[in-house]
């Protein structure tokens, strides 16, 4: 599995969660080998990604797709500050890997 954390200052919480549900309509379907996201803000502004692929190559391939290139673009203007990524490509999952169903996320770094 690969992971990529992606962290950015947002108060815009409806144009970012708008931009994510465009991404999941119009170019999750063809993004292979992706898994889903856990995303949020926190209390001090700052919004919160977990984005999973299967691996670092499906990752890579849908980042180098130019509709994701134009949909990043598109998504970082409802950002209010330059994106941060982290990439981990050795990762394990515990309890299956959770629920998508949950109604609290704690990241701890």
């Amino acid at each position: 599995m690969f992971l990529q954390v992606i962290k950015a200052p947002a108060t815009r919480h409806d144009d970012v969660r708008a931009a994510l549900d465009s991404w999941e309509s119009e170019l999750g379907g063809g993004a292979a080998g992706w898994l889903g996201g856990t995303y949020g803000f926190t209390d001090d502004g700052l919004f919160l990604a977990l984005v999973r692929f299967d691996s670092v190559e499906h990752a890579r391939a849908n980042s180098d797709r130019p509709e994701q290139g134009a949909w990043a673009q598109r998504f970082s203007a409802t950002l209010d500050g330059p994106p941060e990524f982290d990439d981990y490509d050795d990762v394990s999952v515990f309890l299956d890997g959770g629920s998508d169903r949950a109604g609290f996320v704690q990241v701890i770094q």
